[in-house]
């Protein structure tokens, strides 16, 4: 970004912008407008990517100039309206490609699984550390 605000920094306030409008516009349409960067953004947090699996995604796919991301909450299987994002399409008017619906599927854990994705993560950044060089760390015990 150009004033110097970290991924993070915007993804708290498209998470922020998204809490507003489900509490706020809960029962209707809404439409937000904003750049591409943004709209992978508001993307990566409906699909619960973390940091890496949103880079990488957004390697792969660059969300065009004039795109719509399109959110819905029926399903467009069943016609069946759930309390959250089911499915998303994403459409470019000057090209001629039509969206598709997408289902959106959310990565959720149990406690075991959230404990092994922690260690993973801890391993993760000690091979980091280490392969940086950087060895004057400490990691948190598990309580």
């Amino acid at each position: 970004n150009a004033n110097g605000e970290m991924q993070y920094q915007a993804m708290s306030r498209v998470s922020a912008h998204l809490d507003m409008l489900a509490r706020s516009y809960s029962s209707g349409i809404t439409i937000s407008i904003c750049h591409g960067e943004l709209m992978g953004g508001i993307l990566s947090i409906i699909l619960r990517m973390n940091t890496l699996e949103y880079t990488n995604w957004y390697k792969d796919y660059y969300i065009r100039n004039t795109e719509l991301m399109i959110f819905s909450r029926i399903d467009n299987l069943t016609g069946i309206e759930h309390p959250h994002y089911v499915c998303y399409g994403l459409y470019c008017p000057y090209q001629d490609l039509a969206y598709n619906w997408i289902p959106i599927v959310r990565q959720s854990y149990n406690k075991e699984g959230l404990l092994a994705l922690i260690e993973a993560k801890q391993l993760h950044a000690q091979a980091y550390l280490t392969a940086n060089g950087i060895t004057d760390y400490q990691i948190a015990e598990k309580k």
